[in-house]
């Protein structure tokens, strides 16, 4: 590659380490530029990245980055705090609120989420901020489509790259057919296509939302990325009677947990009772208690709770982009039941995992692998042999640095 260039990165989700499938993606993409000897400069133009939370704790995994800057916050060690004064009695109201949710004395949340920073308004304030920071930058990578409303005339002369994680139009409409609403808020399919234009070249993270855009976009440079993931050293059979379920608190995943729980759970304890499920990540918020059923919260380290799974499930029923758990769980060796929606946009990957769509079949293929170590085991050598070979960084990569490198 020629000579480091600046990078600058735009970006309006609360990101703080790779808790979540967003945040794994883009962090890795970001490893994957400073490898390359890129200067990289994350800059957060929006209040609403803080949601109702007064301040974000940065794990090494976003502070391996040595230029981070804030618009609506100030930075204290690996902690950054939030300029307005309302967020703080915002986050103690929802404090109380999670603590009586968790008692048992209320059944739901009595506060609502905040708004999704994705679609939160942006202001003049905001874009100035970035165009202060972008105008002296070699190239500008955009995080979603909605970054893009940040973007000025200053772009044309810089090459530029917006990350598209889903087809938001497309995703809208799944929620609305199912009866459902979509935390991230409703955008048309000309709006985004706009949005996408904006930028030198697009990221699609799946060949099936890549091919849709080309047919939108017929003259726009396009390019597939998906989510590269370190693999395990072997496959890992883990415990007969232990599941595993990986979701932030994204309402794909809080739907397709939901429904697992409700209707393949009581079939799956009727053939195995002896089975125990983990749950981990921000889900574990909104979900309550049961038999059985452990929800260990945000945990740190993956690995360890990985390796002792027997299954790792993926429920979804609806969403869009690449399910970054799926790739997550391949590349810890391990065998999974999913759904059809987990597969979207991913087919080559059938062949790897069980698949089942309705609550029977999701429980008895479940029960069968539970059943069958050494089925599992073959199962996790041949995903990560697939895994090394289609989802390292250098494959998935390699041409979105080529790109910025000129």
């Amino acid at each position: 590659m020629s000579a480091q260039k600046k990078i600058v990165v735009v970006v309006r989700q609360r990101i703080v380490s790779k808790s979540n499938g967003s945040s794994r993606y883009l962090i890795s993409i970001l490893e994957y530029l400073k490898s390359c000897g890129h200067e990289l400069e994350i800059v957060w133009p929006l209040e609403a990245t803080f949601g109702r939370w007064p301040f974000l704790f940065l794990s090494g995994d976003v502070t391996q980055f040595s230029k981070l800057r804030w618009r609506a916050g100030f930075r204290v060690g690996n902690f950054v705090f939030s300029k307005n004064p309302k967020i703080y009695l915002l986050a103690l109201i929802a404090l109380i609120d999670r603590l009586l949710l968790k008692s048992g004395l209320i059944k739901r949340s009595i506060t609502k989420k905040a708004p999704s920073s994705l679609t939160a308004p942006v202001g003049d304030a905001d874009r100035r901020f970035v165009e202060s920071v972008a105008r002296s930058a070699d190239g500008v990578l955009f995080d979603y489509a909605f970054s893009m409303r940040l973007a000025g005339t200053w772009l044309n002369s810089k090459p530029s790259l917006v990350l598209m994680h889903d087809l938001f139009s497309k995703r809208d409409s799944e929620f609305t057919q199912q009866g459902l609403a979509d935390n991230y808020g409703a955008i048309s399919r000309d709006e985004e296509m706009s949005l996408l234009s904006q930028a030198g070249g697009i990221v699609a993270i799946q060949e099936d939302e890549a091919q849709e855009v080309r047919r939108a976009l017929p003259n726009a440079y396009i390019g597939i990325a998906p989510v590269a993931m370190e693999v395990a050293g072997a496959a890992q059979p883990g415990n007969d009677d232990l599941l595993l379920f990986v979701g932030s608190n994204a309402e794909p995943n809080l739907i397709g947990i939901r429904w697992f729980l409700e209707n393949v759970w009581p079939l799956l304890k009727e053939q195995r009772p002896t089975v125990r499920l983990e749950i981990a990540g921000s889900c574990c918020h909104e979900l309550m208690t049961q038999p059985g059923v452990s929800l260990l919260g945000v945990v740190p380290d993956l690995k360890p709770i990985y390796a002792r799974a027997g299954v790792v499930i993926s429920p979804l029923t609806v969403g869009s982009g690449l399910k970054v758990k799926l790739i997550e769980g391949l590349a810890a060796g391990k065998a999974m039941v999913v759904t059809p929606t987990t597969l979207q946009g991913v087919p080559a990957l059938s062949g790897l995992v069980s698949v089942a769509e309705d609550p029977a079949n999701f429980a008895n293929e479940t029960s069968r692998l539970l059943a069958e170590t050494e089925l599992r085991s073959a199962i996790g050598v041949h995903a990560l042999k697939y895994m090394r070979t289609h989802f390292s960084p250098d494959r998935a990569y390699d041409w979105i640095g080529r790109y910025f490198s000129g």
